[in-house]
């Protein structure tokens, strides 16, 4: 008689991606119903834009031309399916329709689905400093709160005390041009913030070593505050133009984006690399040490990404 082996586990079945479509594919279509009744609903036009859309439409009429449809083409929610399967796959979060990459305090990327068959892509980010510790830190400044990870109290004195006296010349400014107080009210500082901001100014000023640093401190808020009010006059990604932030790490988040919106789905690590000639093959340790400053650590790597697709 043959022996009787420990019996085979059975296998389970690859099926909780289907599972989860079946629940999920009624909302995703009443969602697409909500998209495309936002999209074709009409605005509200003045009476210009009535007289003028009356004109055109009498004209296209005696041409011969018909009613054109401005409705948005219906997409079956099944477009969506092996987009779904391949975004959850990738260890992305479901929250709604969105899928969501990242962890709060690193860059996120949501996919949502749009009316036309692809997935919109928006990131929310937290501003880094990379930069801005670089300096603070450099040749034993001490500027920099290592503890806390932020700048030190000179800096943030500074800082705070800079962002109050720009909010009084505002008010001040706003009751010159005949405005009220009541509608200037949430532009006044309040007491607290009064007091807080020369409470940490003269906690700077009453030691000799603190002295000398908020000197230091005054001249690197100066000069980051004039880049930043550069780079946000700049009409193109100024999201990614953060002067706190160095050009790497903003280079590093826009390329990412522009991947993923491209790829529909994030790009995977040698795919952000290569979409670059700023790294090459012996700057690999560097380039991870940046995937992390700029808060996209979770990228997935290529090996994961082929696996992914084998198995589909």
């Amino acid at each position: 008689m043959k022996k009787k082996g420990k019996a085979r586990p059975l296998k389970k079945k690859a099926v909780p991606v289907e599972e989860f479509w079946e629940a999920f594919r009624p909302l995703l279509e009443k969602e697409l119903s909500l998209l495309r009744l936002a999209a074709n609903t009409k605005l509200k036009l003045d009476k210009e834009g009535r007289l003028l859309f009356a004109k055109a439409r009498a004209e296209n009429t005696a041409a011969g031309i018909g009613r054109t449809s401005h409705s948005n083409p219906v997409v079956s929610p099944d477009c969506f399916h092996e987009t779904y399967k391949l975004l959850l796959a990738l260890g992305g979060q479901r929250e709604g329709s969105r899928i969501i990459f990242g962890k709060a305090t690193e860059m996120q990327m949501h996919f949502r689905p749009k009316t036309d068959g692809k997935m919109r892509v928006s990131y929310s980010m937290p501003l880094g400093h990379d930069l801005l510790r670089a300096e603070l830190n450099g040749h034993g400044r001490g500027l920099w709160d290592n503890v806390h990870n932020r700048p030190g109290p000179e800096y943030r004195a500074i800082e705070n005390a800079t962002n109050i006296r720009q909010r009084v010349a505002d008010v001040m400014e706003g009751l010159r041009s005949g405005l009220k107080t009541r509608a200037l009210a949430g532009d006044i500082p309040s007491l607290f913030e009064l007091r807080e901001a020369l409470a940490d100014l003269l906690a700077c000023c009453g030691n000799e070593k603190l002295a000398n640093r908020l000197n230091k401190a005054y001249d690197f808020h100066a000069q980051f505050s004039q880049e930043s009010q550069f780079s946000f006059n700049k009409l193109s990604h100024r999201h990614f133009e953060s002067a706190h932030e160095s050009k790497a790490i903003n280079h590093l988040k826009k390329n990412a984006w522009d991947l993923a919106d491209k790829l529909q789905r994030p790009p995977s690590m040698m795919e952000l690399r290569e979409s670059s000639t700023e790294w090459g093959e012996h700057q690999l340790k560097e380039f991870k040490i940046k995937l992390g400053d700029a808060g996209l650590a979770w990228l997935p790597s290529e090996r994961k990404l082929a696996k992914i697709r084998r198995r589909r």
